[in-house]
C-alpha cells in the first residue's frame, strides 16, 4: 500500500504530464505514464487486481494475458505482436472481455479493475 507522500508524488507527476501533454506524442505520453506506474510500484498492485478480475469475470487464460497487456497500455496491434496472434484474434478477446466485465471501453475496464477490492471475486455478480 502506498503512503500519503507517495500518492502526492504520483498526483504531482500526473498533473505535470497532463499540463505538458501537447509537448508529447501519444506514444511518448504512454511510456511516461507506464514509467510512473512502475516507479511507484502500482504495477504489482494492478497485477493482483487483474487476477481478482480474471476470477470475478471468468476470464480465460488468454483473456487474462490480453488484460495484462491492456493494463500495460498496449494497443491491439502491439498486443497481437506480443502474444503472437492475429489482430482480429485480439479484437475478439477484447470484445469478450468487455462483455464479461460489462464495460464498453478500455477506460471503463481499467477503472473497474483498479477499483476492485480483495474478495470481490467471491461476490455474486
Amino acid at each position: 500500500m502506498l503512503i500519503e507522500s507517495e500518492w502526492e508524488e504520483i498526483k504531482k507527476n500526473l498533473i505535470s504530464l497532463y499540463e505538458n501533454k501537447q509537448n508529447f506524442s501519444s506514444a511518448e505520453l504512454e511510456k511516461k505514464l507506464q514509467s510512473l506506474l512502475v516507479k511507484t510500484n502500482i504495477t504489482p498492485l494492478l497485477d493482483e487486481k487483474v487476477k481478482e478480475a480474471a476470477l470475478l469475470f471468468s476470464l480465460s487464460d488468454r483473456e487474462f494475458d490480453v488484460v495484462k497487456e491492456m493494463i500495460a497500455g498496449r494497443g491491439n496491434l502491439e498486443i497481437a505482436e506480443n502474444l503472437s496472434v492475429s489482430i482480429s484474434t485480439i479484437k475478439k478477446h477484447v470484445y469478450n472481455i468487455f462483455n464479461k466485465a460489462g464495460v464498453n471501453s478500455r477506460t471503463q475496464l481499467l477503472n473497474l479493475i483498479y477499483n476492485l477490492e480483495p474478495g470481490d471475486n467471491q461476490k455474486s455478480i
